[in-house]
């Protein structure tokens, strides 16, 4: 790992954005890629644009100067987008809503990620019932033995009856022979 110019890489939870990863910085303010924009995408450049601070756009610009950087890409797509009023007002919520998020405390943020951790490993216990995809998956399973065990015992059956079979064949070349014997004793 090379030395970061600025001094040692820092990894504290103060450089970090909940929900977006590391801290906004002034290359997230464009947006680059072959694919379309994703909303974590589209928040991070607006973020970065920092509507409303001091001296930076109001939200409104901000939301402009995205939505210039986004269509491109739609028009790459040949995906026809919404009124320009529509997709700004849906940024503005996009901001709002992350902010919403933001201002749960770190208490209750780690109290519901260790029940949702919780929830994915101990679900059973705490439902008394599977989860769908569980559930269709030990359906699945259980047809398969079921199929694999009635394939088993139709082999078991059609080898008992080649096997009685077999004897019987066994049996009708035997009896020739003895008659021939019968046959030559005559003589």
């Amino acid at each position: 790992m090379l030395p970061s110019p600025t001094g040692p890489c820092q990894t504290s939870s103060r450089s970090l954005v909940f929900g977006l990863g590391p801290s906004i910085t002034s290359e997230d303010g464009i947006i680059t890629g072959a694919k379309l924009p994703t909303g974590r995408q589209i928040l991070r450049c607006m973020l970065a644009k920092k509507p409303g601070a001091n001296g930076a756009l109001s939200q409104f610009e901000a939301t402009k100067g995205v939505l210039e950087q986004v269509r491109p890409f739609y028009k790459k797509a040949n995906i026809p987008m919404v009124s320009d009023k529509r997709a700004c007002h849906k940024m503005v919520d996009l901001v709002n809503a992350n902010n919403k998020l933001r201002k749960i405390s770190q208490a209750k943020r780690s109290k519901d990620l260790a029940f949702l951790a919780s929830m994915k490993t101990d679900r059973v216990a705490t439902f008394g019932v599977l989860g769908k995809k569980l559930q269709l998956k030990v359906k699945r399973r259980e047809e398969r033995q079921a199929a694999a065990a009635a394939r088993q015992s139709h082999c078991e059956k059609e080898l008992e009856e080649m096997t009685a079979m077999s004897s019987l064949v066994s049996e009708s070349d035997e009896e020739p022979e003895e008659d021939k014997d019968d046959a030559k004793e005559q003589e």
